[in-house]
Parts: structure tokens; C-alpha cells; sequence
């Protein structure tokens, strides 16, 4: 059976490249013919086509009995958004400051060294004592 069946759809597309080919498509008469033609080769075209479009109807009465769709945009909060620049900005300074040092335009150097050969005094760590004056 699916055999013949597939046979018939062969022979059924080939009919309908020679019909398109040889006349007007837009011709009324050939439209209804081939429609008639399709119908006696595959008689239960037209009922597969009610009952997928029964499916489709049935599932949009069961998504529409659901209620309205209700649809919330997110919003980004200020500290969110502000954490997300910042580490954007961080990101591209560091890009930039890694492109520095690959040129040799920036050397690495410690902190202590830095200390020594500038003669700063390390900062403090911690709570700043009040004075009372």
C-alpha cells in the first residue's frame, strides 16, 4: 500500500510540472481541474486537512483558555546596571593598560620598589585614628 501510494504522489507531481509547463497557472479551469485531479488520486487529502485544522483550532482554544498572556519587560536594577559599567570599564582599562606593557610602554614594578625609589610612605591599612587637637 505505501508503495502504490508513494507511486501515485510520483506520478501525481510529475501530471503537475507537465500541466504547469504547458499552460497559464493562473487559469481558472486549470486550477479546478488539477484540484479535481488531486482529489480522485488522493481522496483523503481533504480530510487530513480538516482534522489538522480541528488539531490547530483545539489548541488554540486550550492556550486562549489559559487566561491572558501578560508580558513583564525586566528591567535592570541601578546598582545592577551600575556594577555591569563599571566592570565594563574596568575591562577596557585593563585592555588597554595589557596593551601598554606588551609595547613596553609600562614596566611592571612592586609596590616596595616603587616605595624605595619614590621615596612614599606606605598607606596605612585599617581605621584612621582621630586626633583629638
Amino acid at each position: 500500500m505505501m508503495i502504490w501510494s508513494g507511486r501515485q504522489r510520483i506520478r501525481y507531481t510529475e501530471t503537475l510540472a507537465i500541466t504547469r509547463a504547458a499552460s497559464n497557472e493562473e487559469a481558472k479551469e486549470v486550477n479546478e481541474a488539477w484540484d479535481m485531479y488531486g482529489d480522485a488520486l488522493y481522496p483523503y487529502r481533504k480530510s487530513q486537512e480538516a482534522k489538522k485544522k480541528q488539531e490547530q483550532v483545539d489548541i488554540l482554544h486550550r492556550w486562549v483558555s489559559q487566561g491572558p498572556v501578560l508580558v513583564t519587560p525586566e528591567q535592570e536594577t541601578r546598582h545592577a546596571a551600575r556594577q555591569r559599567k563599571l566592570l565594563q570599564k574596568g575591562q577596557a582599562v585593563l585592555s588597554e593598560r595589557e596593551k601598554a606593557l606588551q609595547q613596553g610602554e609600562i614596566v611592571r614594578i612592586s609596590s616596595k620598589l616603587w616605595r624605595e625609589r619614590t621615596g612614599a610612605k606606605p598607606m596605612a591599612v585599617g581605621k584612621a585614628k582621630r586626633r583629638d587637637t
